[in-house]
């Protein structure tokens, strides 16, 4: 945990420095406020792949095809994780 201690305090060090560390100290604000992450910015780490165990990525799929999270892990539960495969389940039952 120690590297992570020194992690932050040389983000500290520089959050005032160029536009990295601007950014680096609107993050540090928002993880000190509670918000850990912005879901709306996060994408998908394969594009072919749904992992619905991250919420990021649950928050994209239910985006991109329209649906409630609930529809969306019915269609991975029924068509697996491949993106193709479930928006072809969501089109044959009519809810893209």
């Amino acid at each position: 945990m120690d590297y992570l201690a020194d992690t932050v305090t040389v983000i500290r060090h520089f959050s005032g420095v160029g536009r990295i560390g601007r950014k680096a100290k609107t993050i540090l604000e928002g993880v000190e406020e509670g918000d850990h992450h912005d879901l709306r910015k996060r994408r998908p780490e394969d594009p072919n792949k749904i992992n619905i165990n991250q919420p990021w990525e649950v928050n994209h799929w239910c985006s991109k095809f329209g649906v409630s999270v609930d529809i969306l892990k019915k269609a991975v539960k029924a068509a697996g994780t491949s993106v193709n495969e479930v928006e072809k389940g969501l089109r044959c039952n009519g809810h893209i």
